[in-house]
């Protein structure tokens, strides 16, 4: 009897309509984002995530989000102006309660993986 490798491959599939974050404000029309949850669970969510070329503005990121760029660029600007660039092949990390604009170029897609901040002590 043969067993399926025990590891889960991120970013296969098909893409559906995804909502945007609580706070964000969207400065760019037409932004449509897709994604895909490939797991759920203990707090983390994993998947792909897929936009057209556009601005929004972050109020605080409701999570800590480790970002794989797959296809296309982000330039991620603080609250205090400073900016970097991510291209396909780079990985960043978004704290959580970031705050700041997020710029992406036409077929933008990364792999993420959230994770929720939990209380010291806590079960769940």
């Amino acid at each position: 009897m043969s067993k399926g490798l025990s590891v889960l491959r991120l970013g296969d599939g098909k893409l559906s309509p995804w909502p945007w974050n609580p706070g964000d404000v969207v400065e760019t029309q037409g932004m449509k984002p897709l994604g895909k949850k490939d797991f759920e669970g203990n707090g983390i969510v994993a998947g792909k995530w897929a936009c057209n070329a556009g601005k929004v503005a972050m109020n605080g990121h409701p999570v800590n989000e480790a970002c794989f760029v797959i296809s296309g660029s982000v330039t991620i600007t603080d609250e205090h102006g400073r900016s970097q660039t991510f291209r396909a092949g780079e990985a960043f990390l978004i704290p959580c309660g970031f705050r700041g604009l997020w710029s992406n170029s036409e077929e933008f897609a990364k792999i993420f993986v959230a994770a929720e901040l939990r209380d010291e002590g806590s079960d769940t």
